[in-house]
């Protein structure tokens, strides 16, 4: 079982503190202001706030049960479900690469340098026995090496593009169809976003897999998620260590060697001379055997290319003749030449292998053109390979006239837009530093000036038109400005929003329930006394102003695990949730101005206004304005929003609007300023600056309208692979020659 530390908001001194604190605040409020009479209003509705929460409170915050055999029974069944989702992920992973088409490269490997290796006596689990095991081999034996390694530890060692993620793919893959029920699930994990100083291996791995597999995100009985309850029962597959920042790997080495049980398996992947450079600093990773993968000979190219292509003239002498015949005689007859030494060298790498695929075997393009002077040099000849690539991959099958392999539609892109979008995607992508396609980022390629003007502009607008309909031009005025100069403010220097999605769950909530629910009843009865609204406006009020800023914490529903989270599921998944809590808070705010120019009293009639009575009004009803405010910039901004919308807040609130006698235009304004609330917050989500800065990039050029598609399209051509709820580049390489080519200018 997990062990979970007792959380905070267990100890009820915590829980009175944030009531204490809360009550205080808001009877100094109506104190300073000699209200003293709207301080017996507001404590009897507080009362029975206070009463349905302590019940509340305790349901949220019981001791978890004790473990029971129906526990037992759903970590089970959780752990068959994602054997399940992980299958079906690297199967579609599989065919989208066409790693199967018409049979995989075969990959093989020797075992490495006894210098970046453990002991063998560690390695074998026997002190006495000092033999090295042989662990040499090909890709259909990839499973029986692995289970000839004792220690069940495994390093993949290889040169760029050498084949390390096609041979785990594989083991996974094997694995899984040879797994029995209990047995451990494999899982891939790119290391690139560990960072071991702040996150120990296995909080990481859990968040990782709750994330990918939305279900496992749930709390489980005893209080931790049923992710975090699924690590003992997963064989993790660390994938990439030379993909870490170099301060990171020897740190990551260490913490695997202390952290890890004895009888704890995991594979590693890293290019060889980063993973042996890490040792020298570190340590090597202990008891793992460590392989390093081989070139692809003449004899295994010539036992693969010619068979991912048609025959051109059928077959002479017995030999099979395709686009490939003459240049593979070529490198046999010629194999000292420069440019045969060239082509053999760069094709003796599966990555190179599959674009030099793709580029002539999938096209009307000639190979022969390979056997020029120019090609002499391999770097010359591998940055040609990469960039045919991409426009190869949108180009249809000469044989077929059909696009490529799970393409949405054919000719849906042509090639040289497809060129453009990814290019700029690269370029994107090395200005972050990360390898990771995160639809949520592309905020990242709008100037923040823009995304400051674009929001505050909107926001101006809409709050311009709630104060001009609701009062007049002047006051109209000052809503647009103050709540453009919050918005632009927020959107301009807020980071990027992380996505969220929807989860009913009630266990575990109390903390962040606790915190925010008591924040928006007292905000909703302070407003609601502060306008001196009828009883039972004001109860309405504290209890939508709670739900507002409490309820979210609640509505989340997770997906099957066995449907594995993918780019398009986490993008709709946060599009549902932005909208449940855009929608929860135009409501309340939408209600309560309604209700303002509804049940309010105008203060006097005429030119005759007593100023200190209005000007005593005014503040009371802009400081309560300020509250909200800032209750709902924090929601949606933290600090940052806090301190800009409170101003914006106190204005809305404390100008003096006519009161109306109709309700119908009291509802239509109150309508119209809960959709200017709602832009708020959406524009704090994930999915609301996603709107944003899709449409800059695509009024730019850089980007399509439908980029999701365009993403998913890419992904079915095999220039995207899928890991979890993000893309990546195929290799890494691709992406680097992308980027290359766009500073260079070509």
């Amino acid at each position: 079982m997990t062990e979970r530390p007792m959380s905070w908001w267990r100890r009820p001194r915590w829980v009175k503190a944030v009531w204490i604190s809360a009550v205080l605040a808001v009877a100094a409020f109506f104190v300073v202001l000699g209200e003293l009479d709207k301080i017996d209003k507001w404590a009897s509705a507080l009362a029975l706030f206070v009463g349905l929460l302590g019940l509340l409170a305790n349901f949220l915050s019981a001791e978890p049960p004790a473990p029971t055999p129906e526990f037992s029974e759903r970590l089970r069944r959780a752990t068959e479900d994602l054997a399940v989702a992980v299958r079906e992920q690297w199967r579609a992973e599989e065919r989208f690469r066409r790693l199967q088409d018409p049979f995989p490269l075969p990959v093989r490997w020797t075992r490495a340098d006894p210098l970046i290796t453990d002991h063998w006596a560690n390695i074998r689990r026997q002190s006495g026995n000092t033999a090295p095991l042989d662990v040499a081999g090909e890709l259909a034996d990839v499973l029986e090496t692995f289970h000839r390694i004792p220690s069940r530890r495994l390093v993949v060692l290889g040169k760029p593009g050498a084949g390390k993620t096609v041979l785990t793919l594989r083991l996974v893959l094997q694995f899984l169809e040879a797994r029995r029920p209990g047995d451990r699930v494999p899982v891939l994990f790119s290391l690139a976003s560990w960072r071991p100083g702040e996150q120990s291996l296995r909080f990481w791995m859990s968040e990782h897999i709750a994330k990918d597999f939305p279900a496992l995100s749930a709390t489980a009985p005893s209080g931790a998620t049923w992710a975090a309850e699924l690590m003992d029962h997963v064989l993790p597959v660390l994938d990439g260590l030379d993909e870490m920042p170099e301060s990171s790997r020897s740190d990551a080495i260490r913490h695997l060697n202390a952290t890890l049980d004895l009888e704890a398996p995991v594979i590693l992947t890293s290019r060889t001379d980063e993973y042996r450079h890490t040792i020298e600093s570190a340590d090597v990773f202990t008891a793992a055997a460590v392989i390093e993968l081989q070139p692809l000979s003449l004899d295994e190219l010539v036992s693969f290319l010619p068979f991912t292509t048609r025959r051109t003239n059928g077959e002479a002498h017995g030999a099979l003749t395709t686009k490939w015949t003459p240049v593979l005689a070529y490198l046999r007859e010629s194999g000292t030449d420069a440019v045969a030494q060239a082509l053999i060298e760069v094709l003796s790498t599966p990555l190179m292998s599959s674009m030099a695929r793709v580029a002539y075997s999938d096209t009307p393009a000639d190979p022969l053109e390979l056997i020029d002077i120019r090609f002499a040099d391999t770097s010359v000849l591998e940055k040609h390979l990469l960039n045919s690539f991409v426009p190869a991959s949108y180009f249809p099958h000469a044989s077929t006239g059909t696009a490529p392999l799970g393409s949405a539609r054919t000719g849906r892109y042509r090639p040289e837009q497809a060129q453009v979008w990814l290019t700029f995607l690269a370029c994107h992508l090395s200005r972050l530093g990360t390898r990771d396609v995160a639809w949520w980022q592309y905020i990242h390629g709008v100037p923040r000036a823009v995304r400051g003007l674009a929001a505050g502009l909107v926001s101006g607008v809409l709050f311009g038109l709630v104060g001009g309909i609701a009062a007049d031009p002047a006051i109209g005025f000052a809503y647009g400005l103050f709540f453009a100069l919050a918005a632009g403010t927020c959107c301009a220097l807020d980071s990027e929003p992380e996505p969220s999605r929807l989860e009913a769950r009630f266990r575990g909530t109390a903390r962040p329930f606790l915190l925010r629910f008591p924040v928006g009843v007292v905000t909703g009865l302070a407003l609601g006394t502060a306008f001196d609204f009828p009883g039972p406006i004001v109860l309405g009020l504290g209890l939508a102003f709670g739900l507002a800023v409490g309820l979210h914490v609640w509505l989340d529903v997770p997906a099957n695990v066995a449907n594995a989270s993918t780019p398009l599921v986490v993008f709709r998944r946060d599009r549902t949730s932005a909208l449940a809590q855009c929608a929860s808070f135009a409501f309340s705010l939408g209600i309560t101005y309604a209700a303002a120019i509804i049940f309010t009293e105008e203060v006097s009639g005429g030119p005759m206004l007593d100023l200190p009575l209005g000007l005593r009004m005014g503040v009371e009803f802009g400081l309560a304005g300020a509250v909200a405010g800032a209750v709902v910039g924090g929601v949606a901004y933290g600090r940052l929003g806090a301190c800009a919308y409170s101003p914006a807040g106190a204005v809305a609130a404390g100008l003096a609007f006519p009161p109306t006698d109709s309700v119908a235009f009291g509802l239509a304004v109150g309508l119209l300023f809960g959709l200017a609330v709602g832009f708020t917050v959406l524009s704090s989500r994930a999915w609301g600056v996603f709107l944003l800065g899709r449409g800059w990039l695509t009024v730019c050029g850089r980007q399509p309208r439908r980029l999701l598609g365009f993403l998913v399209d890419a992904h079915r051509r095999g220039i995207l692979r899928q890991t979890g709820g993000v893309y990546q580049f195929r290799h890494a390489r691709l992406q680097e020659r992308l980027a290359e080519q766009a500073r260079a200018g070509d």
